[in-house]
Formats: structure tokens, C-alpha cells, sequence
């Protein structure tokens, strides 16, 4: 049984899930992002019992090109604590993105650590890891953040054109970054930055 401060953190990240995923361009539910953490998480609740789920799988989302994969809390309860995510449930989610949901990228969203061998079932580049720490709140929409957008193709290939530059020679923004993470940005892609008295452009970097 979750704890009341354990749904409360599950509504915050779900909400924040629904929110990047709204600043990644995807038609998101309106009415859920009104909500309040708590009423969200008891939809996705009641949605569990009704379909005889986990409340993790009943948060679960496909959009076009990319599924959202939540974990459950690995309890333990005996010692009555946490554990860390465990070599299955890595195995049972990737299996879910490949044979269920069979969309080219996925994100798992995981409520802390993980074991060794469930990183290692990770390990794949059109997969990523986003904890509950880092979803707490949608970092792209801070105030101190501005915006930022990626060029298209055809965007990229003429602002190379009109500036004589090469995207190496732009300022780095780094794959790892948060922004980078939150936004979903790809290696080499032209990001631009748009500030209030400027705008400049990055390339992201390994």
C-alpha cells in the first residue's frame, strides 16, 4: 500500500510527464493537467482497479513515436523500505515497449535506484531513464528557463546555407543537460535559444 506522500509524489510526476510531453509538441489531456497531484494520482488508481492493474502500468501512455513506461515502487515488505528496481520489472517493461506498445523510442520512468543488472537491461539508445527526483518538476518550464525549440532539417540545412557555419563551430549544449533530456533533443541537432533581448543558437553535443 502506498503512502499518502508516495501518491502525491506519483501525481507531481505524472503531471510533469504529461506537461513535457505537451512542450514536446504531443496533444496531452487538458483536463488532467488541471487537476490537483492527488486527484490525478486516484484516477490513475481507480483506472488500476477497474482494469486489474499496477497503478505504475495503468499510468502508462503511447503517443506517436514514444511510450511512457512507469515503474512501480519496489517495497519490500518485510524490511518495510524500498528496494531498488530489480532485474525484473526491467525485463517485463522492455518487454511491454518491444512487443506491446512497439513504438520506436520509449521513456521509463523509475521511482529511484536501480540494480546493476536492471541498468544493464536499459542499455539502449532509443531508451531513457527518467527518475521521480528529476520529473518532480517540468524544468523546461521554469522561469529562469527560456525557450527553446529544435530547427527541422529543412531549418538546419539553410541556416547552415545563409550563416557559412558548421554546427560544430556553434556553443555546445550537451545531451546529458536537463533541457536536453526534457526536450528529447538528438546528438547534432541546431537548438535555438530564444530570450527576451536575444536569441542564439547551440548544437547538441555528446
Amino acid at each position: 500500500m502506498l503512502s499518502l506522500e508516495n501518491l502525491l509524489k506519483l501525481g507531481r510526476v505524472k503531471k510533469t510527464t504529461m506537461q513535457m510531453m505537451q512542450d514536446r509538441g504531443y496533444k496531452v489531456n487538458e483536463e488532467f493537467l488541471k487537476m490537483t497531484d492527488l486527484d490525478l494520482v486516484m484516477t490513475y488508481v481507480k483506472k488500476a482497479i477497474d482494469e486489474e492493474k499496477s497503478l505504475g502500468e495503468s499510468m502508462n501512455e503511447c503517443y506517436s513515436n514514444i511510450c511512457l513506461i512507469f515503474l512501480d515502487f519496489n517495497y519490500d515488505e518485510v524490511k518495510k523500505k524500498e528496494k531498488m528496481i530489480c532485474c525484473e520489472q526491467a525485463k517485463n517493461a522492455m518487454q511491454k515497449w518491444k512487443e506491446f506498445y512497439r513504438t520506436k523510442n520509449c521513456i521509463v520512468v523509475s521511482p529511484g535506484k536501480m540494480s546493476p543488472d536492471a541498468k544493464k537491461e536499459f542499455d539502449d539508445p532509443r531508451l531513457t531513464v527518467m527518475t521521480h527526483e528529476y520529473l518532480s518538476f517540468p524544468v523546461g518550464r521554469h522561469c529562469m528557463v527560456p525557450k527553446h525549440s529544435v530547427l527541422s532539417d529543412e531549418e538546419k540545412k539553410r541556416f547552415i546555407e545563409v550563416r557559412k557555419i558548421q554546427p560544430f563551430e556553434l556553443p555546445q549544449i550537451k545531451k546529458s543537460d536537463p533541457i536536453s533530456i526534457y526536450y528529447g533533443f538528438k546528438l547534432y541537432d541546431i537548438v535555438k535559444v530564444e530570450r527576451p533581448a536575444w536569441t542564439v543558437f547551440r548544437v547538441v553535443t555528446p
